[in-house]
């Protein structure tokens, strides 16, 4: 995905939607890119966390008590609550198909 790409979704992330140009190519800037196989786990519920995950392509299953409460594609994101408050992430979240890139904070 182009950097102007990334700015777009960046942009649309509520958290970010204020932001302006320069301040999103900073974000953008600590980016970074995770591949990622089919059933890998990217998040387990209760652990802390200290990323937010933007799905670049692909689909994630969200689970909270080994129940499935959602489904992520390409735009949407996670994590941003045990980023920002530092407190346990509320779900697990692994992948349904291959992802084909993630990109993290």
């Amino acid at each position: 995905m182009a950097r102007a790409e990334i700015d777009e979704v960046i942009a649309a992330i509520p958290i970010f939607s204020k932001c302006n140009k320069k301040e999103l190519r900073a974000i953008t800037r600590l980016l970074s890119a995770l591949r990622v196989s089919a059933g890998e786990v990217l998040t387990t519920q209760g652990d802390t966390g200290r990323e937010f995950m933007i799905i670049e392509s692909g689909t994630a299953v969200v689970r909270r008590n080994d129940r499935k409460v959602g489904t992520l594609g390409p735009g949407d994101f996670f994590g941003e609550l045990a980023m920002l408050a530092g407190v346990a992430k509320h779900c697990s979240t692994g992948s349904k198909a291959r992802i084909g890139r993630v990109r993290f904070i």
